[in-house]
């Protein structure tokens, strides 16, 4: 095998493995951007309970003024 050829070789394995690590980091940043669309979620799940809760509130002082 010339030595061209055995740089091609080496040269490509070094782009497969860059090509892994990559993928490896976008998968772990996918999953990052899982959890955190879930913790926004339940985030404003807790904002709009707390919402109708004061909602809620207003509506029955209302009432019980008039």
């Amino acid at each position: 095998m010339s030595g061209r050829d055995q740089r091609t070789e080496q040269l490509e394995r070094e782009l497969e493995r860059k090509i892994e690590e990559e993928w490896q980091r976008l998968q772990e940043a996918q999953r990052e951007l899982e959890d955190k669309r879930i913790e926004l979620e339940n985030l404003q799940i807790r904002v709009d309970n707390r919402t109708a809760g004061t909602d809620q509130n207003s509506s029955t002082l209302r009432q019980q003024r008039n």
